[in-house]
This record gives C-alpha cells, structure tokens and sequence, in this order.
C-alpha cells in the first residue's frame, strides 16, 4: 500500500510542475521517489531494481532536440568507447552515472562491473542516465528563471553541484559554448 501512495503523489507533483507558469520542474520529486521505493522494497516485497527501470522521468525543457544538442556538445561520437573515465556519445563518468542512480541496460545488474559502460555507450540508456542525474541536479543555473537546455548543458560540464561558473574561463568551456550556439532548438 505504501509504494501506492508514493507513486500516485510524485505523479501528481510532476503532472503538476509541467503546468507551472515558468516550466520549472519540482526537482525532489524524482529522487523522493526513488528513496521511498527504495526504502518500500527494503521492507522486503518488492525488488527496487527492477522497479527502477519501470520509472519514467519527465523534465521540463529536456526534450529530444535538447538531447541531441547536449550530445552535440559533447561530441556525440556514437562509435565513442571508453576512455580518460568518460563513456558514450555524451562522455558520461561513472561518477555522474553513479549520481544518476545507476541507470543500467533492460536486465542488467547496476553492481556488474561493465554495467555503467554497456549503459553509457549505449544512445538510449544514456539518456536515462542523464534523466535521472537531472532529475536530482537540474536547476536554473544562470539565473534567468528558467531551467532549460543552456543549464543542462551546464550541468553536464561542471556537475550538478556547480553549474554556475562560467564557461568561458577555461578552452574547453569555450568549446562546448560554442558548439551549443550551433544548436537549433
């Protein structure tokens, strides 16, 4: 009965925040939600894994020209391995899988250890890896009072807990500005 209650009250909080007047998301809800799911199958019923593949994140302004644009700026190498710690056409860490929840492939293990690799090269997987690590950082970064593509972008090069230092300090943030100014949304 508790999982119930959960999932209908972070339903209505995102069906909610969709229609807010300046399209912010209510950013707890996604990690609420796994938290009691969480705590609900640790109680002992319920396999949290794979009810986690069952949960489908809705982020406002995060949407599929926002993905290919992120991908764009983080060179979208489709072919892309692993190297340096980064994985996959978006170049995701294990760090920020791991901030995600560790998202995995259909009927994966999270505590396999290619899990994050298998995931973050694959397109789709790692776009639930970047919903979800969103879902937890995701916020108006350059405070213009809304969150939207520029400040996932942000996220995605500095990390959720410091998305609002400026690109233009450093080369390689100067690259990423200038390859999301190619983006046509």
């Amino acid at each position: 009965m508790k999982t119930i209650y959960v999932l209908i009250l972070c339903t209505i909080a995102l069906s909610s925040a969709e229609d807010h007047p300046r399209g912010r998301m209510i950013q707890v809800c996604g990690a609420e939600l796994a938290r009691a799911v969480k705590r609900v199958c640790e109680d002992g019923d319920l396999d949290f894994f794979n009810l986690q593949h069952l949960q489908r994140i809705h982020i406002t302004n995060l949407n599929g020209s926002c993905f290919r644009c992120l991908c764009h700026v983080a060179g979208c190498d489709m072919s892309r391995g692993c190297s340096e710690g980064y994985c996959g056409p978006f170049f995701i860490s294990r760090v920020y899988w791991v901030d995600a929840g560790k998202p995995t492939l259909p009927d994966d293990d999270p505590d396999r250890k290619e899990a994050f690799e298998d995931c973050a090269r694959d397109y789709h997987c790692s776009i639930k890896i970047i919903e979800s690590y969103m879902a937890k950082f995701g916020k108006d970064c350059n405070d213009d009072g809304v969150t939207d593509c520029f400040d996932y972008m942000m996220i995605n090069y500095h990390g959720g807990r410091a998305c609002s230092k400026p690109l233009v300090l450093t080369q390689s943030g100067r690259r990423w500005l200038q390859a999301y100014r190619q983006c046509r949304f």
